[in-house]
């Protein structure tokens, strides 16, 4: 989501406050209330997704004024104000719900122990005594994801759920969206509930990343497992694609000799695309 930031009027009151005091800033809020998929713009609020945090990369030229971070447990979270000097600045915003994040300025990128559903944008701002001093920014989904679904009968003993990628991308360069910091064969692993034993075609796995480019393509080993790490069924699924905003949804059988997955592809975030093997 790319915007340019239009200067309005401002109130007379403003502008001889900054004459009197010479203020060469700005302060200006903006507010998260847009989120855009493949198919359309819908209003959805970083609230309402369930998002834990969420960043703007203030940028003159190449260089980073400041950093603005809010937690969902802060309060006014979804709103940011940021006192920003004349001229013209390039925003990133990054607004998401994966665990533990972790930043790097230098390198431009945010990493996260387990991602989750992530959104971004940037922006164009010239600042002004004539500014607006309240914009809105529209986000759009650069995560992926993946799903798996097991049609088998959960057996008595299934602990755990176990999606090991061949290669997977734990977090973005925030200039541009893109994965960063791919890691080979770390395993995703999800307990199994005791509700889901002997039930058939209920048991669904799904986890986040993202991928380096507008199309990707991984292997995937799926396992399920029992408390003792023994694998009670196992497939290799070849060339995942993967792509932002898509779920990429497996299901099959993986027990005994006859498994079987076909592959699908969800629309309710972006086109869909179908594909079996």
């Amino acid at each position: 989501a790319v915007a340019t930031i239009l200067p309005t009027s401002c109130t007379s009151d403003e502008q001889q406050n900054e004459q009197q005091t010479g203020w060469e800033s700005k302060t200006i809020t903006f507010t998260f209330g847009d989120v855009i998929t493949q198919h359309a713009m819908t209003r959805a609020d970083v609230t309402e997704l369930d998002l834990t945090d969420l960043w703007m990369f203030d940028y003159v030229g190449d260089e980073l004024q400041q950093t603005i971070h809010q937690s969902s447990s802060d309060e006014g979270f979804g709103v940011l104000s940021a006192s920003m000097g004349y001229g013209d600045h390039t925003l990133y915003f990054v607004a998401s719900r994966g665990t533990t994040p972790t930043t790097d300025t230098d390198a431009q990128t945010i990493t996260w122990v387990k991602p989750s559903d992530t959104f971004w944008a940037t922006a164009t701002v010239a600042v002004s005594p004539s500014s607006a001093s309240s914009q809105a920014v529209s986000l759009s989904r650069v995560a992926t994801r993946l799903r798996i679904t097991v049609n088998d009968e959960v057996p008595v003993g299934a602990a755990k759920f176990v999606i090991t990628p061949a290669q997977w991308y734990y977090g973005i360069n925030y200039t541009t969206g893109s994965g960063i910091a791919p890691s080979a064969n770390q395993p995703r692993e999800v307990n199994i509930p005791s509700s889901y034993i002997g039930t058939s075609g209920q048991l669904a796995i799904a986890i986040f990343g993202f991928v380096p480019s507008a199309d990707w393509q991984t292997n995937i080993t799926a396992a399920l497992k029992a408390s003792d790490e023994s694998a009670l069924g196992q497939v290799t699924l070849e060339d995942v694609p993967l792509r932002k905003n898509i779920t990429t949804a497996y299901s099959g059988g993986i027990l005994g000799t006859a498994k079987s997955f076909t592959l699908s592809a969800d629309d309710a975030w972006g086109d869909e695309n179908i594909h079996t093997w």
